[in-house]
């Protein structure tokens, strides 16, 4: 599955969001290296990483996060279907029809890592833009 459309916006909130209507097959969230989104987020463990993962439908990933992501007030441990809103540390992750979107509560943008910057510049030249072009 290849990322075709998304768009990063600032909601009524002033809260930086990110809409992926086409998302990749793997999206990685943290904030230690080697991740596609990189948040410097307190709340964040800094070994660990979470993913949303294209299998059939998306599920979120728990990689060793010693902050665990949660769906329901209940920690994911491994594997667990993104069918409701998740929460990982100032992060809100809500699924929509034919994809998710990503809501960082305090409003900062990630840095990105050059896979997900070099989708993004293909996004912007096909003319389907970035939003306001903080991420």
């Amino acid at each position: 599955m290849e990322l075709k459309r998304a768009h990063s916006l600032i909601d009524p909130h002033g809260r930086n969001y990110i809409t992926f209507h086409t998302p990749p097959a793997e999206l990685t969230i943290g904030r230690g290296g080697g991740v596609d989104m990189h948040f410097d987020d307190p709340r964040m463990s800094r070994g660990g990483k979470v993913a949303i993962v294209w299998d059939g439908r998306y599920f979120v990933e728990n990689r060793g996060a010693t902050n665990p992501p949660s769906a329901g007030g209940r920690e994911i441990a491994g594997r667990a279907p993104l069918d409701g809103p998740v929460t990982y540390g100032h992060l809100l992750i809500e699924p929509h029809e034919g994809g998710f979107s990503i809501f960082h509560l305090t409003g900062k943008a990630p840095r990105l890592s050059e896979r997900m910057a070099h989708l993004i510049r293909e996004i912007s030249q096909a003319g389907e833009g970035w939003g306001d072009g903080r991420v």
